[in-house]
């Protein structure tokens, strides 16, 4: 649904106001107006619980592209953050589960660790060799 309708419905307080709101702006019946009210609840509810974990990984994402940058300090500050954003995206958050990722990869092979640290971090394979090689040194 448009941005527009959600705060709309919102600023009617939601419930039976929300509802009446609609129904008054798209034409909608009352059954269908209600459903369109409980969607928009739930999509915000599902957008502030999101914000909420987001806000509360941020220091530990920040954390982890500190600590990429210098593992590999050919990474831009904005590279590493893009870095540690996806590495978050999978629950890897910390350099520590990064590191344990990677050495399980290693053991296969030092090709398989740097695949996983590009598919894990999304840099590409000269960024990953970097980082491999600091992962190794800080043993």
């Amino acid at each position: 649904p448009p941005a527009g309708l959600q705060l709309l419905c919102a600023e009617a307080g939601g419930g039976a106001a929300g509802v009446e709101l609609l129904r008054a702006q798209l034409g909608l019946g009352e059954h269908d107006a209600r459903e369109v009210a409980e969607g928009l609840a739930r999509r915000a509810e599902q957008e502030a619980m999101a914000a909420a974990q987001r806000a509360e990984e941020e220091p530990m994402v920040q954390a982890l592209a500190d600590a990429l940058r210098g593992l590999c300090g050919d990474l831009t500050q904005g590279r590493a953050r893009a870095a540690a954003e996806a590495a978050a995206a999978t629950g890897v958050l910390t350099e520590d589960k990064l590191r344990r990722r990677w050495r399980k990869a290693a053991a296969q092979g030092e090709a398989r660790g740097v695949a996983v640290l590009v598919e894990l971090l999304g840099v590409d394979e000269e960024d990953a060799e970097a980082i491999a090689e600091g992962l190794g040194r800080a043993r």
